[in-house]
């Protein structure tokens, strides 16, 4: 896949990132706190849905990487770097920031912040543990999904994409039709992976429509679209068909205007941005209204903090740890047979 197609992915991630952003900032802070105005017009409700496309690009962007891993050392290792430098960042930062001047709901304990640092915490259900910063609860969604990349590798599996995601699909229709007749446990019927997996399954077969322009590949991304529609509601089912739509036009090279020295910015510290932003933009918020910044205009205050945060964590962290890993990386591998580079 050429660069061009990786920058407008990445140009998509940051509007996700952005998206998120502005709708804990606006519409969840107003709900969980309340802004001193009265009538706060900006209400970006649905910018959680950049969490939703989140998925769809994992899929897309992990099943890619998946195809040109040999073995799951490597994969384990691109998925390592790629995501512990700027998250213990994050983490630590922001259980910092929650202990020294944290509002009200936001304590975390030091066995809290401990288990958070493993980024497992949303991954093993049932253990008490709360989450750091509100964000974080996708992150076990995502590592989930990762584990099941692993097993589909060690199995060999990787190269079947239509049987795998078919079977998923089936997998999960009868878990949530078993769950919705009380048939099974909620521990299993909530289970996050089993409410969004179809999101990453739609990514992963626009990869292979990129690659083939297959009938099969288009009928499983119906199914998708169907699980939606049935477990999620209509809006939901609506807006992710939006979110295919521009899947579309990427995979047929329509979003070149994504390319853009803003956007390709904001998709490189959209990782950081994600991780760094809710709670710590939420103190942001509380402090500058109390000082009677109230107006809609002083968002800019937090989101420009944030941004700032997340272009620190990502140049002057994320990038250089990477760099550094991967060439020691390299270099341990340069004896081995077939010797073969990584890169994050």
């Amino acid at each position: 896949m050429k660069e061009k197609r990786l920058t407008e992915l990445d140009a998509l991630r940051g509007l996700a990132a952005l998206s998120v952003l502005l709708f804990h900032y606006t519409y969840f802070y107003n709900q969980s706190y309340g802004h001193v105005k009265e009538e706060y017009l900006l209400n970006f409700k649905y910018g959680s849905y950049g969490v939703h496309l989140f998925f769809m690009i994992s899929g897309f962007v992990i099943y890619m990487t998946l195809l040109k891993t040999n073995n799951t050392k490597d994969f384990i290792f691109k998925r390592a770097v790629r995501l512990y430098p700027a998250y213990l960042v994050a983490v630590t930062l922001t259980f910092m920031t929650i202990v020294l001047m944290g509002l009200e709901g936001m304590g975390v304990s030091l066995r809290d912040y401990l288990f958070n640092l493993t980024m497992f915490q949303g991954v093993i259900p049932g253990t008490g543990i709360d989450l750091v910063d509100g964000s974080y609860w996708s992150l076990g969604i995502e590592v989930t999904f990762y584990i099941f990349c692993v097993i589909l590798l060690s199995m060999g599996l990787a190269k079947r994409p239509v049987l795998i995601t078919s079977l998923w699909l089936l997998g999960l229709f009868t878990i949530k039709i078993l769950y919705v007749n009380s048939l099974i446990t909620p521990i299993i019927g909530d289970l996050g992976i089993i409410n969004y997996s179809n999101l990453f399954i739609v990514g992963i077969m626009f990869y292979q429509l990129k690659q083939s322009k297959l009938i099969v590949n288009y009928l499983i991304i119906v199914f998708a679209l169907v699980f939606q529609f049935c477990f999620h509601g209509v809006l939901s089912g609506l807006i992710i068909c939006c979110f295919v739509g521009v899947f579309y036009l990427l995979i047929n090279n329509k979003l070149s205007f994504l390319g853009t020295r803003i956007f390709t910015f904001l998709g490189t510290i959209s990782y950081s941005l994600y991780l760094i932003h809710q709670s710590i933009g939420y103190i942001i918020i509380d402090f500058i209204e109390q000082f009677g910044l109230i107006n809609e205009i002083f968002i800019l205050v937090p989101i420009l903090i944030s941004i700032a945060l997340a272009t620190v964590i990502t140049f002057g962290v994320e990038k250089p740890i990477q760099g550094f890993l991967i060439t020691r990386y390299n270099k341990g591998r340069e004896n081995e047979l077939p010797a073969k580079n990584v890169s994050a």
